[in-house]
């Protein structure tokens, strides 16, 4: 084979493996959730067995199918859920930065005329996520001090 063949598959190769990827995260986050909800069915059964009055048990999570669906309030309290969600924002976009950042400078060094402007935009992206992840901290609920709520 020669270099343009193997240039040609490795070209095409890296977007089909990203793709299986998604797929396969896709795949396996949907089994999670099943096996979450049959568990919580499964507690729920065991529960009204030894006798416990269904009215009182916790309502079940949501369908994995509506668009509220979200297993981390199940064990998270809303200002932790929430917190959690800024810290993915806060992530996100000192990473797409700092991408923005190295692109742009090494177009610069690379003296690609007005090419590192590019790098820009990712910088903006990422400093939209910081901004999102100040209004999601800033929103999020006060802790309770009640401890069992």
């Amino acid at each position: 084979m020669d270099f343009g063949t193997v240039l040609l598959i490795v070209v095409f190769a890296i977007p089909l493996v990203g793709i299986l990827g998604i797929i396969t995260a896709g795949v396996l986050k949907a089994r999670y959730q099943q096996r979450v909800l049959e568990l919580a069915y499964r507690e729920r059964i065991a529960a009204i067995e030894k006798g416990i009055d269904p009215a009182s048990l916790p309502p079940l999570p949501l369908q994995p199918s509506t668009p509220t669906f979200d297993f981390s309030r199940l064990i998270l309290t809303p200002r932790q859920a929430d917190l959690k969600q800024a810290q993915g924002f806060l992530v996100t976009g000192l990473i797409l930065v700092s991408i923005g950042l190295g692109l742009s400078t090494m177009l610069l060094i690379l003296d690609a005329h007005r090419a590192w402007a590019t790098g820009l935009l990712v910088i903006f992206v990422g400093a939209g996520c910081l901004v999102a992840s100040v209004i999601v901290r800033k929103g999020a609920p006060p802790e309770s001090k009640d401890p069992t709520a």
